[in-house]
């Protein structure tokens, strides 16, 4: 670590103007280092999304996410992991590439702790972010069982509130009735019974 120089975003991406730095810029910086200390590693693609974008001229974008293990081997055979993502977007068959290159990328950044030089620190951008709108309650109109008219929803009633009282008296009043017409079926059948 204490060899790596820092590495510097020297290259710049025209169509989209922003600075970066290229993987050629950390294989040429870190390969006589790892070779000098006999390190190596390997790759472990974990996951893979891909995903077809349109452009705004209406071209074809192929955006792959990959999430890729890195095992960092030494000469004694002790080893340590880091997992990274790398996303990337290509017009034609080059994202997954693209994608592995930037998970590289941070990897190495990360386990070798390599300098940037870059002056801005992502912690020191402020977002201002709208709250997320509580969603409405929606409206939902329902009929009362009793009088048939409807009425908003309350949940401990069934009926409408504006005709409650009206309702619960009928609805005893049904009640009453079918169960004197339950107590009339069963002495009948009682009777039947008896007489048999």
């Amino acid at each position: 670590m204490k060899a790596v120089e820092a590495i510097a975003k020297d290259r710049l991406n025209t169509s989209q103007n922003y600075s970066f730095r290229g993987i050629d810029d950390m294989y040429n910086v870190l390969n006589s280092h790892l070779s000098d200390a006999e390190i190596f590693f390997t790759s472990e693609v974990l996951s893979v999304e891909r995903e077809e974008r349109t452009t705004k001229s209406g071209g074809n974008l192929i955006y792959t996410v990959m999430r890729i293990r890195w095992t960092v081997y030494a000469k004694d055979g002790s080893s340590i992991t880091t997992e990274t993502i790398g996303e990337a977007m290509d017009s034609a068959d080059k994202s997954a590439n693209k994608a592995m290159s930037a998970a590289y990328k941070y990897a190495m950044m990360q386990l070798f702790c390599i300098p940037t030089k870059d002056e801005k620190d992502t912690e020191a951008q402020s977002h201002e972010v709208e709250p997320k709108a509580k969603p409405s309650a929606p409206t939902v109109e329902k009929i009362c069982v009793i009088c048939e008219k409807p009425f908003m929803p309350d949940a401990r009633y069934p009926f409408s509130k504006t005709c409650s009282y009206p309702c619960v008296l009928e609805s005893r009043a049904r009640l009453s009735t079918a169960v004197a017409k339950t107590e009339t079926s069963i002495a009948e059948m009682a009777k039947n019974i008896a007489s048999g």
